[in-house]
């Protein structure tokens, strides 16, 4: 598994894996990316 889509929330949400180096810098350089709530947050990040 490397991607899981919302289907039934409000605002469209895809929760992407990824190494920890790149989403570090994902989630620092952009608003909309955020580490994820329910999954591990090193390797997880929420779009």
């Amino acid at each position: 598994m490397f991607a899981l889509v919302s289907q039934s929330e409000k605002v469209p949400r895809v929760t992407l894996k990824c190494p920890p180096s790149n989403g570090e810098v994902l989630v620092g350089q952009f608003e909309s990316a955020v580490p994820d709530y329910y999954m591990n947050k090193r390797h997880w990040i929420t779009i």
